[in-house]
């Protein structure tokens, strides 16, 4: 197995969806997604915006909760923090 390279300033998730997910942020600055496959729509303050493979999208740090919903996996990725670093 080869182990994945670590970086001082940036985490790395792959979120994997199956039907909905609603998210609460912790205590990360932003969070930077890439759709690399499916589709389905995320809900923000009230809007839908439509995703599909391909679709890149940032969550400000104003943005304190979201919801996926469909069928979609997404590269994810914010600023790495010490303590805590998979929660969002």
């Amino acid at each position: 197995m080869v182990e994945p390279p670590i970086s001082p300033y940036f985490s790395v998730y792959k979120w994997d969806i199956q039907d909905e997910l609603t998210m609460k942020r912790g205590d990360k600055s932003y969070i930077l997604a890439s759709v690399i496959a499916g589709e389905g729509r995320i809900e923000v303050a009230g809007r839908i915006y439509e995703l599909k493979k391909g679709t890149n999208f940032i969550l400000p740090n104003d943005v304190t909760e979201w919801k996926l919903v469909g069928k979609l996996s997404l590269v994810v990725s914010n600023r790495h923090q010490e303590n805590n670093c998979s929660n969002f």
